[in-house]
């Protein structure tokens, strides 16, 4: 659901705000669809209709009076660039940190936390018998 979706993408339809008719629920259908990487086919019609009335009454989008096309409030247009930027300043470089692409991973505060933060839930599966 893009309720999810939109949040988890909200930064990825900043580039409707530049469209001065607007997007159609198609334009967005495709888009979420590879940005889940779906084939739009299996992303139904429906599904992007709930999607899209959920950003409605959120206050991302709105829709052209008179048409079947939406555009970016001020709000959405906002939180767009707030997503976008987060990720391109802060969440990109930190998730490197810990990711281990590197093999040993290269110390650092953020990587020796997450992988305290990850012994931490190994022993509480274990303590618990789950399966880690």
């Amino acid at each position: 659901m893009i309720a999810t979706s939109a949040n988890r993408h909200r930064g990825d339809f900043g580039h409707f705000s530049l469209q001065l008719r607007g997007f159609t629920n198609l334009d967005v259908r495709t888009l979420v669809a590879q940005l889940l990487d779906l084939d739009p086919a299996h992303y139904p019609l429906g599904r992007m209709t709930h999607d899209l009335r959920r950003l409605r009454l959120h206050g991302i989008i709105e829709r052209i009076p008179r048409s079947h096309r939406y555009q970016l409030t001020p709000r959405g247009v906002r939180s767009s660039l707030f997503f976008s930027r987060a990720y391109a300043r802060l969440l990109r470089s930190k998730l490197a940190e810990i990711m281990p692409a590197q093999v040993p991973p290269l110390p650092s505060p953020l990587r020796l936390a997450f992988d305290r933060l990850t012994a931490q839930i190994d022993t509480c599966c274990q303590e618990e018998r789950w399966v880690a």
